[in-house]
C-alpha cells in the first residue's frame, strides 16, 4: 500500500471504509464526499487501513462505515466478529465496554453500532446483492457489488439505453430483450456447452460489456468505468430501481450522518492525522 494523502482526510470525524473503485464511485455517485472515502484495495487490507487511519479520529466524535463484499466460504457472522474485534480495539483508551453491531430491523444485511458514551458510530454493510429474474436460482461463488451492478444493467431501461448506443436491431424481439437474451441465455448458454462456468456476476457483466460493444462505442472521458456508467444510467432513466438497490447502503449512510452536516473542514484532525502517519507508518 502507499502513503496516506492526507488532503483526502478532509473531513476527520467520518471515514468509509471500501474495497476497491468500483464501491468509492457508487458513493460518489449516491453524494458522499470522496474525500472520506478510504479505497483499501481488497477486503484483506481493511483491518490495517482501520488500525491506521481511525485512531487520529477518535477525539472527534468518529463515525464510519465499512462496505463489504461476502466470498465463498464466509459468512456474515465471521465477518462482524473480526470488525468487532477492530473497532473495540479503538474504544480501549476511552475505557468503553466491549460493543457489538447489532442488525439493522429493515435489512439482513446491515449491522449498526451505537455507542453514547464514546460519541462514536459504526455501520458495516455486507454485499447481498437483489435476485436478478433472468438468472433465477442462479447460484454464484460470492456475494459482492458487481451483483448490484449487474441488477441494475439487467433493468429494462438501462439495457434499453444500451441497447440504443450499440445499434442492436432485431427482427424478432425489441433490442433490449435481444440484448438480455443475449446476456442472460445466449452467450452462458454456448459457454455451458463448451464446460466453461459461470459462478459469478463478473462473467456476466463481462458478456454484457461484449455484446453491448461497450468497448467500441464512442464515449466521453468520464465515462470509462463500465459500473460507473450503469450506475449512472440507472440513476437517470431508471430511478426507482436505483433507490430501491441501494436502499442499504443509503441507510448506513444515514446511520453515520453522512449529509449536509459536513460541510465544515476539521483541521484539528487533519493535524493529528498528519502528525501521526507517514510513509513509514505504512505495511
Amino acid at each position: 500500500m502507499g502513503g496516506v494523502d492526507f488532503d483526502r482526510l478532509f473531513f476527520g470525524r467520518h471515514l468509509v471504509f471500501v474495497e476497491g473503485k468500483t464501491e468509492m464511485d457508487l458513493l460518489k455517485i449516491m453524494g458522499c464526499p470522496e474525500k472520506i472515502i478510504m479505497d483499501c484495495g481488497g477486503k484483506t487490507n481493511m483491518p490495517t487501513e482501520i488500525k491506521v487511519l481511525m485512531p487520529p479520529c477518535m477525539d472527534n466524535d468518529p463515525r464510519m462505515l465499512i462496505l463489504r463484499d461476502k466470498d465463498g466460504g464466509e459468512n456474515n457472522v465471521s465477518i462482524i466478529q473480526s470488525f468487532e474485534h477492530h473497532i473495540n480495539n479503538l474504544l480501549k483508551e476511552s475505557e468503553t465496554p466491549r460493543q457489538t453491531f447489532q442488525q439493522h430491523r429493515d435489512f439482513e444485511n446491515l449491522y449498526t453500532m451505537d455507542v453514547p458514551d464514546a460519541n462514536f458510530r459504526a455501520a458495516l454493510h455486507i454485499a447481498a446483492p437483489p435476485s436478478i429474474e433472468d438468472l433465477y436460482g442462479k447460484q454464484f461463488v460470492s456475494e459482492t457489488i458487481d451483483g448490484y451492478i449487474l441488477a441494475l444493467a439487467m433493468n429494462g431501461n438501462v439495457l434499453k439505453e444500451f441497447a440504443k448506443r450499440a445499434k442492436i436491431t432485431s427482427n424478432d424481439i425489441n433490442p433490449e430483450d435481444a440484448l438480455r437474451w443475449a446476456v442472460c441465455k445466449g452467450v452462458p448458454g454456448v459457454a455451458d456447452k463448451a464446460e466453461i462456468t459461470f459462478d459469478q456476476t463478473k462473467d456476466y457483466l463481462g458478456v454484457y460489456m461484449a455484446m453491448s460493444k461497450f468497448l467500441t462505442v464512442k464515449r466521453s472521458e468520464n465515462e470509462d468505468v463500465f459500473s460507473g456508467i450503469v450506475i449512472n444510467m440507472a440513476k437517470k432513466h431508471a430511478r426507482d430501481k436505483f433507490q430501491e438497490t441501494f436502499r442499504s447502503v443509503s441507510t448506513a449512510l444515514k446511520f453515520i450522518e453522512i449529509g449536509p452536516k459536513m460541510e465544515d473542514r476539521d483541521e484539528s484532525t487533519e493535524k493529528r492525522l498528519e502528525s501521526r502517519l507517514s510513509l513509514s507508518d505504512r505495511p
